[in-house]
């Protein structure tokens, strides 16, 4: 069955994801088209550009987490940068894996993010696609993606500044109408179940919240589609090992069978 596919911002939990599109490959699902937004990004970036789900996607997202493989390029001057890391180092791993534009997708894609310096508020929502705006860098519609303000430097698209686009729309489940053929990933963190004690923590919970309700914005005009969501504690961890990773991808390999299951 072919199929179009959403995947929600997800923070550092986008491993997730890739379980839960492992499973659809497993049981006959072909991906035709596929949505990313922030963490969803990476996974719907891998995959545009040929990496199939299962052992392939699984190893090379490993290889992208920021803490085990030194990818995190912590800022000397924050205040002038507008975020905490630079993003240069994972831009250049994302390089050697991604297709080099949008064009060169090997399945159409599509990749959402923020521009700062829109003209209107309607405006700031981008939407970078494989149709419409094929000679963008598709690492570099993904690293802008990701730039979860404060956290990441705002990266630079077309000589403007975006920022993750989970902040204007987390969850575009609309995007491709609604039909049996759409099917949407969201990821929603386990709440803390204890209250923030330091700035970190309360910065962390307060995108946490803030993603969530973002999510729902779209939910409600494409629900014909099929939706599951995919759950896990903790969203920012940029020290994750590989270890947790790998228990991310079989959690989603498994509540994405739990819930579609349900539905057959």
């Amino acid at each position: 069955m072919k199929i179009k596919v959403v995947l929600s911002g997800a923070g550092l939990l986008y491993p997730l994801h890739a379980g839960a599109l492992w499973y659809l490959s497993e049981h006959g699902y072909e991906i035709e088209h596929i949505t990313g937004i922030s963490g969803g990004a990476i996974v719907a970036a891998c995959v545009a550009s040929g990496h199939a789900p299962g052992e392939e996607l699984n190893n090379l997202l490993l290889d992208m987490l920021p803490g085990p493989n030194d990818l995190i390029d912590w800022s000397w001057k924050p205040w002038c940068d507008w975020g905490l890391i630079k993003g240069d180092k994972i831009l250049r791993r994302m390089r050697t894996i991604f297709a080099p534009t949008l064009g060169d997708a090997t399945i159409p894609c599509n990749i959402g993010t923020v521009n700062l310096e829109g003209l209107n508020q309607e405006g700031r929502h981008v939407i970078y696609s494989t149709e419409e705006t094929p000679t963008v860098g598709m690492a570099e519609a993904v690293r802008a993606s990701i730039s979860i303000p404060f956290v990441f430097r705002p990266a630079r698209l077309n000589d403007e500044r975006h920022i993750d686009g989970g902040v204007a729309s987390n969850f575009p489940l609309d995007i491709y109408g609604t039909g049996e053929g759409v099917f949407g990933f969201q990821i929603r963190p386990v709440a803390t179940p204890t209250p923030p004690k330091t700035l970190k923590e309360y910065a962390f919970t307060v995108l946490d919240i803030m993603m969530d309700a973002i999510s729902r914005e779209h939910i409600e005009d494409a629900m014909f589609a099929r939706m599951v969501n995919l759950r896990a504690e903790g969203s920012l961890d940029f020290n994750m090992t590989r270890e947790t990773a790998n228990e991310l991808i079989l959690k989603g390999y498994h509540q994405a069978r739990v819930a579609l299951t349900k539905e057959a």
